[in-house]
């Protein structure tokens, strides 16, 4: 549910703020012909799907919000809760995307995730949940620039 959110907001609040730098966008058809115009969106689907959700929560979730409590961060569980981690990662998270706004919900959203279930698969399931339904939007709709 986590992950339908945040799609839905991610598409849902397009054109209501302004985004950070020049619109980009991965468009296939500029790239190849014929089938392998397929692999490459296949290609771009697995990795949106189940290589960038498990690198950004390793490393948003798991490291950085713990290395803001304290810099040994393997002292503190997976899961510790503090505001200042809590909304400075979340805002990072956000700033990281040229679509900053769903960005920064998508990390609080990831993050409250980790609080709750105190497990890195649910962000990760969510993140990639997320990814899926942009992936086939962008495909299904032609909307390179999400990509």
């Amino acid at each position: 549910m986590a992950g339908i959110a945040v799609f839905i907001v991610w598409v849902g609040f397009e054109n209501f703020y302004p985004k950070i730098g020049p619109e980009s966008g991965f468009n296939p058809f500029e790239l190849a012909r014929g089938p392998h115009v397929y692999l490459l969106m296949g290609s771009r689907l697995f990795g949106a799907v189940l290589i960038v959700p498990v690198m950004e929560e390793l490393f948003w979730r798991s490291f950085a919000l713990r290395f803001l409590i304290n810099t040994n961060f393997t002292r503190y569980s997976l899961g510790t809760f503090t505001w200042f981690s809590f909304i400075f990662v979340s805002i990072a998270f956000g700033l990281g995307n040229q679509r900053w706004l769903p960005g920064i919900f998508a990390g609080l959203i990831y993050a409250i995730l980790l609080y709750q279930k105190k497990n890195l698969f649910s962000p990760i399931l969510a993140n990639g949940v997320t990814n899926f339904l942009l992936g086939v939007y962008v495909i299904a709709n032609n909307e390179w620039g999400f990509w």
